[in-house]
């Protein structure tokens, strides 16, 4: 009983929160999640600095803190929006400029290429 408890607990969370594994040719593996990510939209643009997405944060974070000056914090608020959506997105593509490959089931596989496009 407990094992079937835990293989619905973790097909639910897969569809909820898929990751996907990306190998490196030197052994590395590193798990990225596919679609939305929440720590952009509570931080703003500095889970993207500490990501190493250095250009793309400072501008975002450049460009928030001057719009949302003008418009008493909404653009800031839009901004965190996009920057959700697009977060594990611009990770996924740094790692696979780094020269790693999607390496998991042809599912999950399938699911990141189309997150991609």
């Amino acid at each position: 009983m407990n094992s079937s408890i835990k293989q619905s607990f973790n097909k639910t969370y897969d569809k909820l929160l898929p990751e996907v594994t990306l190998k490196h040719p030197s052994g590395l593996n590193q798990q990225v999640s596919v679609g939305w990510s929440f720590s952009p939209l509570l931080f703003g643009p500095l889970p993207h600095l500490f990501n190493g997405l250095y250009a793309y944060g400072f501008f975002m974070l450049l460009l928030s803190i001057i719009l949302g000056g003008f418009t008493l914090g909404v653009a800031s608020i839009i901004i965190n929006f996009i920057l959700a959506e697009n977060l594990n997105r611009k990770v996924m593509e740094k790692l696979l400029l780094q020269g790693y490959e999607l390496s998991d089931t042809e599912e999950k596989v399938q699911r990141a290429k189309a997150y991609l496009i």
